[in-house]
């Protein structure tokens, strides 16, 4: 099909970010941070597998930055920078937390007349700390100097064995903190720049398209054709007797105003053919597909984005 009057252009996120949800993002990224902090920094310090530690550490990541993407969709914060500085503020008074309550639960678990279980007393000594910063620091220092765990190569285990100070612990605790903020960012990431309509005042919806199309083997020839207004290969399906194991997906936002279209190639290692369906779809169960981004966000019309809705949704049965 032919849009003489499309032209290939891609959608720019304006960089608003209401003053008013940039503090209620903050807010709540803040508020939740301390508390999965709290709860990490508990679960880290008792559990002795140091596998699940750098897996616990990833989820605290991609928890805190999922608050503030949350927050960034709520309160239309369309601006990647001031999201990914809400995340970075986040994160640090959140390690910072972790550090309030991890220092008194090790506190507690060397004490022959306290449980490093009493969460009471935890949370009593974690408000001195709150009193006195500099005492945050030198317990770290205090930590760092003499260890305070120890690990062997037999099941990972943290509980025995070498023990790690000095050097090699402060490496760890910035490898720690590291991962952590990687994957809040990793959470965040592309949030604030997804399809916004400003005349609206919403974000577009994502429509992902159930029939695929051929495999773009070549993507600049590909996005030629788009330049010229032919968007018949977002419109064609792909063929029942085509190769399956490699094809292209569709993904549409749609606005009665101006569209998104997004194109994706996808190669599977999957040897079976899926020739049993009229149109093969995209939610064939696949853990080996591996996405490989062709065009994203290109604008289109509506009465486009109508067109290829139409018919890569037909006969999908």
């Amino acid at each position: 099909m032919k849009d003489l009057t499309s032209q290939l252009s891609y959608y720019s996120p304006s960089g608003a970010a209401p003053i008013g949800g940039v503090i209620a993002t903050l807010a709540m990224s803040i508020v939740g941070g301390v508390v999965l902090a709290s709860v990490y920094a508990f679960v880290n310090y008792h559990d002795p597998i140091l596998y699940f530690n750098v897996a616990l550490s990833m989820g605290f990541g991609w928890a805190l930055g999922w608050l503030v993407a949350k927050g960034v969709r709520v309160f239309h914060i369309r601006s990647a920078f001031i999201s990914y500085a809400i995340t970075f503020v986040a994160f640090i008074i959140a390690y910072i937390a972790h550090w309030i309550i991890y220092i008194p639960t090790v506190i507690l678990d060397y004490s022959d007349e306290a449980s490093s279980f009493d969460f009471g007393l935890i949370f009593r000594i974690a408000a001195d700390l709150v009193q006195e910063p500099d005492a945050i620091w030198s317990y770290i220092q205090a930590f760092n100097e003499t260890g305070i765990w120890s690990f062997t190569s037999s099941y990972s285990s943290r509980s025995d064995g070498i023990p790690v100070d000095g050097i090699l612990l402060a490496i760890i605790w910035l490898t720690e903190g590291a991962t952590i903020l990687f994957f809040a960012y990793f959470a965040i990431f592309g949030e604030a720049k997804k399809p916004y309509s400003e005349r609206q005042g919403k974000w577009l919806d994502k429509q992902i398209l159930p029939t695929s199309i051929a495999f773009v083997e070549d993507a600049d020839d590909f996005k030629n054709y788009l330049e010229r207004g032919d968007f018949s290969a977002l419109t064609t399906p792909l063929p029942v007797d085509a190769d399956h194991e490699k094809y292209a997906t569709v993904t549409l936002f749609p606005d009665s105003f101006e569209s998104y279209v997004s194109v994706e190639n996808v190669l599977t290692q999957n040897k079976k053919s899926k020739k049993t369906s009229r149109w093969f779809k995209r939610g064939a169960k696949n853990e080996n597909n591996t996405p490989i981004e062709i065009v994203k966000y290109l604008k289109i019309s509506p009465t486009t984005a109508q067109a290829i809705s139409s018919a890569l949704n037909e006969n999908t049965q």
